[in-house]
């Protein structure tokens, strides 16, 4: 009925609340608004040591007209951020109190949980077409691209040709509009000098991501290698696809 002052006390850092894990932790941010068609509350935003002053209603008798949601939200880029993966949780206080006339109607509160598990990630960015040079009767082309992950030092990387997937054995092959195909074969290679050669349908372990969620710079490459293109005139394209998987 009256202007309730509400407050959430918590973990708090950089006048964020946080999640915690042992010595790390992650930014959440607590939020309340009202149920559509329920109290009239537009969607705010906590702070550590602040109150926000809700709106009340004369016209409620019963609190389930009157219904909040509070929600806590994390952004991926925090939890990137973070890296480390494992079970987040902090208890925090939610408190509200009422004045009229000068005279507190309380404070009454509650405590809830928030709980965040982290699990392995791996993200594989900046790959793009590869263009393949004649030299001689053979051709070739390589491209830079990047595997992040967090909770993994290693990955598989699996290579798929969409002409190869029918073709026989699944080998690789570059193909034109007359249904002529010219064979290929890739080397993937880390920044650790691991590499690994593929000529059809196959995964492969043992490569080393980056820990630098931006990807601010590559840590892979592909080659690609024609060993023959005495093949009829034409275009040849195929279309390669990397699906990369935590060890």
């Amino acid at each position: 009925m009256f202007d309730p002052q509400v407050s959430i006390y918590g973990p708090a850092s950089d006048s964020k609340y946080i999640l915690k894990n042992g010595g790390h932790s992650v930014p959440v941010t607590l939020e309340i608004e009202s149920v559509a068609g329920k109290a009239p509350q537009d969607k705010t935003e906590f702070k550590p040591g602040q109150s926000i002053t809700l709106t009340g209603n004369n016209g409620f008798s019963l609190c389930r007209n009157n219904e909040l949601i509070i929600t806590a939200t994390v952004r991926q880029e925090d939890i990137l951020k973070t890296g480390m993966t494992g079970n987040y949780r902090s208890l925090f206080r939610f408190s509200s109190e009422s004045t009229m006339d000068g005279k507190s109607l309380g404070p009454a509160w509650m405590e809830f949980e928030v709980t965040l598990k982290i699990l392995p990630v791996i993200q594989i960015s900046q790959l793009g077409n590869i263009p393949l040079i004649p030299s001689g009767n053979s051709a070739k082309g390589s491209h830079r691209f990047c595997v992040y992950a967090m909770g993994s030092n290693t990955f598989s990387l699996e290579a798929s040709s969409l002409t190869g997937t029918s073709r026989p054995e699944q080998k690789f092959a570059l193909k034109n509009g007359d249904n002529n195909y010219i064979n290929y074969e890739l080397t993937v290679t880390d920044s650790k000098a691991t590499s690994k050669s593929y000529d059809k349908n196959s995964n492969q372990e043992g490569f080393s991501a980056t820990d630098d969620y931006q990807c601010s710079s590559t840590n892979m490459i592909v080659e690609v290698i024609v060993p023959d293109i005495n093949k009829p005139a034409g275009t040849y394209i195929d279309t390669m696809t990397f699906t990369v998987t935590p060890d």
